[in-house]
This record gives structure tokens, C-alpha cells and sequence, in this order.
């Protein structure tokens, strides 16, 4: 069947309107935006909400992630896996914080601004009370008002607000009690969103610590124009969102890699600026920029968890006693060390299909589980540390740890594993420890599926890690693990 010529032509005309030059120019136009406002209040860290805000900003203080689709309307969930519990402290330590986030066409705030937030603030705030209540604070009981932009109707508030106590009351039960016991010590001021866009009328420079709450400015970076009103203020065709579905578009470009070179990619024509994207790409593959550290301490744990390039030290192990990496590119300068072990992950799908139950966990639970009986810290590595090497973590805290109200989490005793009864909220209590010290933890739900497997499966394989694990046989079971060690073989 034949289109329409016409149709044809809107199409084409559509695909030039948000090419690559028209993308970047358009990030480069709402990135002047942002920082206007972050200096209306620059006393407050900036964080970034993943992943489309990270292209409106050459550095952030910090990420989060607040999904649009937990706000989508009639669909709305107050995520278990994305508590963002580190928001809470970064905006009581500066008495708030700027989210920074975009859209695409046709609204001024993405879902996650709207919804999302104004949600996770009024649960939060809930579960703070009853927290303060328990800990006989109650002289501090904060405000638990559920605060939704005034486009919001008023029937979907009233919609939302009758989910709220039900979120509240999943979410103690399946958090560390620990994580808002500390909370309802250290928050004063209740969480509440703001919204700003560029169509807001912004105020003079804000001392936000003079605010009776603690606000969560949505920073929304794109304006939400007709074509009309694109086509009469510049010559190229602005485009709303552009940073959305980078994926779709970017071809490998990262926000890093455009704020390193974003003037050689902006200041030239379409046809210049694919070439230079292309060449700037290729360039990068072959002599990569190296990433940021990103490594996290996971409380008095002696556990540590970061990416490939938080190990890539020579020096390494003059804070750490035991590094375990699970990228598939070997720390050339550590491989021959003892204390050194490389667990390559294929990051294939294809080609990891089985390997974390039946070697990846088992060899990496008895490796930790040596390194803590003798005292060592470890540092579990991946290659950007937001999935696998958390995912390692997860299982070991799950393993070697008990609750304890003054540290978060104890070791408890090696003999008592092969009797040790664990649930799958076991799993997502950890979980939310780990996202309290590290923000950057991902686990993917596949990921997390294999986790539940190797604990609650048929096939035994925790059951028998579980025996190699008891203190009086674990130098036996760790003679089998060596540096040469390969989950595929």
C-alpha cells in the first residue's frame, strides 16, 4: 500500500524539525534557562532526574528518579524500588533541593513533576509521622497534606488521596524501619514540590531556609511553544523535551560527551553537525573519557560498591583490603594480586542466561563471606556500578546481615546459615538500605528475578552455598574460587 505524497512530505518535514542540530541547539537554549533559576537559589544542590535530565546541565550535585509513568493519570504507584530516600537528606542538609527534568510537546511538566513527586513527598511525610510518633517526638508531627499542582483536578487529587495511607502502610512494611527512625530524627520541615518552567514568573533570590517546609523544586527546562511561536523567534526549529528518549535519537552520544564539545556541535549546519557527532563518537571509542568515580560506602557494613573506574588505582588497596570486579574488562595493573577477584559478567542477556544462580552468586557469597570473617573491607566493582555489582551487594547483605538499630545492619553469626530462613522482603529491606547509601543502585526486575530464584528455587543453589558458608568450612570453600575464575566455563 502506497502513501500519500502529502503524507510523505509531512513526514520528511517532521524528521527535519527534530534532527540532531535542532536537538542540541534546543538543550543548549533550556540549559541558559536552568541556570537562571539555579541562581535564584544557589544555595541549593541540583540533582538531576533520570535520565532526561541529565542533558540540561554540564555537572550535577546529584541523580534521582522519578518516573512518569508512577504518575500517569489513573495509573498512579508510589515505587518500592525507587525510594529516593537520599533526596530527603540532601534537601534537609541545604533546606531543599532543584529536581531537573523535561517534557516533550503538548504539556509544560512531565508526570513525574505533576504527580510523581507531590506523591512521594506526601507518603514520605506520612511515614516520618508515624516514625516520630513511635520515637515519642510528637511536638515535631509535620504537615502530610497532599500538595498537587493547580492543573491537577480536583477529582484526580481526590483519587490519589485516597491511595495515600495504603502506599504509606506498604511502604513501612517494606523499608528498614531504621531508614525513617533516622529520618523522623533529622527531618524538622515537611517535603513539598514547587513548580517552575519557563512560562513561571520567577521571584528574587530565595533563602529557602526561611520557608516553613522543605521544598522540591520541579525544575521543568523546556518551553511549551506552538509552531507557530517556534517558527517567529529564531531560525531553527525548537524542539520541546529534546533530552526525552535520548535513545531514539543520540546514537551514541552522551550528555557528557555534548557539554565537552557542545560548541563544535551547535555552532554549523545539519549536515556539519552529524559529522562531528559521528567523529566525536568514534573518538570516545577509541580513546574513551574516563567516567566519574562513583564508588558508595554501605554504612559500618565493610562493604563498598562502585564502577570499574572507582578500582582503577594502583593504589587501591591501601583502602581496601579485597576488591572484586564483575565488568568484563580485567583491572590489568591488580589482576595479580591476591586479594583481587574478576568475575566477568557478559552484559548480554544472550549470554548471561543462568550463570548468577549457578556461579556468579555462589562464587561471589564465598569470596565476601572470607573477606568479612577476616576483618577486610571489599569493594564490589561493575562497569557503572547502578546494576550488577549492586545486585552482588543485595545478596550479601541479605546473607550476612541482620537488622540493628544503631548501625542499620550486623553481621550475624556464619554457623546459623544453613538454618537461615529469608524472605523476600528480606530482600527488599536491603534493598532500600543500599539505595540510602548509594542513589545510583538499579537493579533491573530480570536481575531481581534471578535473585528470588537463587534464594526460593528448586535447584538447590543457595541451600548448598549456604553449607560452604558455615565458618568452620569456609577456608575449604574458598580454595576453589581463584582469580581465573570464569562464570562461563
Amino acid at each position: 500500500m502506497q502513501t500519500s505524497p502529502f503524507f510523505d512530505l509531512a513526514r520528511e518535514l517532521k524528521r527535519q524539525e527534530r534532527s540532531l542540530l535542532n536537538r542540541l541547539k534546543s538543550i543548549s537554549k533550556d540549559a541558559l534557562f536552568v541556570e537562571s533559576v539555579i541562581h535564584n537559589y544557589e544555595r541549593l544542590p541540583v540533582l538531576a532526574n533520570l535520565r532526561c535530565g541529565l542533558w540540561y546541565r554540564p555537572r550535577f550535585d546529584g541523580v534521582c528518579y522519578f518516573k512518569s509513568t508512577d504518575g500517569h493519570t489513573h495509573t498512579w504507584q508510589f515505587s518500592m524500588t525507587r525510594l529516593n530516600l537520599h533526596v530527603v537528606h540532601i534537601a534537609v542538609a541545604a533546606s531543599g533541593c532543584i529536581i531537573v527534568d523535561s517534557t516533550r510537546k503538548g504539556k509544560r511538566f512531565p508526570d513525574s513533576f505533576s504527580r510523581t513527586i507531590p506523591i512521594w513527598c506526601c507518603v514520605v511525610n506520612n511515614l516520618i509521622n508515624r516514625h516520630k510518633v513511635k520515637l515519642g517526638r510528637t511536638e515535631e508531627i509535620l504537615d502530610c497534606s497532599l500538595h498537587l499542582p493547580s492543573w491537577v483536578s480536583a477529582v484526580e487529587a481526590s483519587q490519589i488521596s485516597e491511595r495515600i495511607d495504603s502506599w504509606v502502610n506498604q511502604l513501612e512494611e517494606d523499608a528498614a524501619s531504621c531508614l525513617f527512625d533516622e529520618l523522623a530524627m533529622t527531618v524538622r520541615k515537611p517535603l513539598r514540590p514547587l513548580w517552575i518552567c519557563p512560562e513561571s514568573r520567577l521571584s528574587n533570590q530565595c533563602d529557602t531556609s526561611e520557608l516553613s517546609f522543605l521544598p522540591i523544586i520541579c525544575l521543568s527546562a523546556s518551553q511549551a511553544l506552538t509552531t507557530d511561536e517556534i517558527r517567529s523567534t529564531q531560525s531553527w526549529m525548537y524542539v520541546q523535551g529534546a533530552g526525552d528518549d535520548a535513545e531514539t535519537w543520540s546514537d551514541g552520544l552522551t550528555p557528557e560527551l555534548f557539554w565537552a564539545y557542545q560548541s563544535e556541535m551547535i555552532n554549523c549546519d545539519e549536515d556539519e553537525c552529524v559529522e562531528t557527532v559521528r567523529e566525536l563518537i568514534q573518538r570516545q571509542n577509541r580513546e574513551p573519557i574516563p567516567p566519574a568515580v562513583t564508588l558508595s560506602v554501605i554504612g559500618q557494613t565493610n562493604l563498598s560498591v562502585g564502577n570499574w573506574v572507582a578500582a582503577d588505582d594502583p593504589n587501591i588497596f591501601q583502602s581496601y583490603k579485597s576488591v572484586m570486579n564483575l565488568h568484563e574488562q580485567v583491572h590489568e595493573q591488580l589482576n595479580s594480586c591476591k586479594n583481587y577477584l574478576h568475575l566477568p559478567i557478559p552484559h548480554t542477556k544472550k549470554h548471561r542466561s543462568g550463570i548468577w544462580r549457578s556461579s556468579v552468586l555462589p562464587k561471589a557469597l564465598v569470596y565476601i563471606g572470607r573477606q568479612l570473617i577476616g576483618g577486610n573491607n571489599c569493594l564490589i566493582v561493575c562497569s557503572n556500578g547502578i546494576e550488577f555489582s549492586v545486585c552482588v551487594l543485595l545478596a550479601a547483605l541479605v546473607v550476612f546481615f541482620e537488622h540493628d538499630t544503631e548501625t542499620l545492619l550486623k553481621m550475624r553469626p556464619f554457623s546459623s546459615l544453613p538454618d537461615l530462613h529469608i524472605t523476600k522482603q528480606d530482600i527488599r529491606i536491603r534493598y532500600s538500605i543500599i539505595q540510602r547509601f548509594h542513589c545510583y543502585a538499579a537493579v533491573s526486575r530480570s536481575l531481581m528475578q534471578e535473585l528470588n530464584r537463587f534464594f526460593f528455587g528448586d535447584s538447590g543453589e543457595w541451600q548448598a552455598t549456604a553449607l560452604g558458608l558455615k565458618k568452620e568450612s569456609l577456608e575449604e570453600s574458598v580454595r576453589t574460587v581463584t582469580k581465573s575464575d570464569n562464570p562461563l566455563a
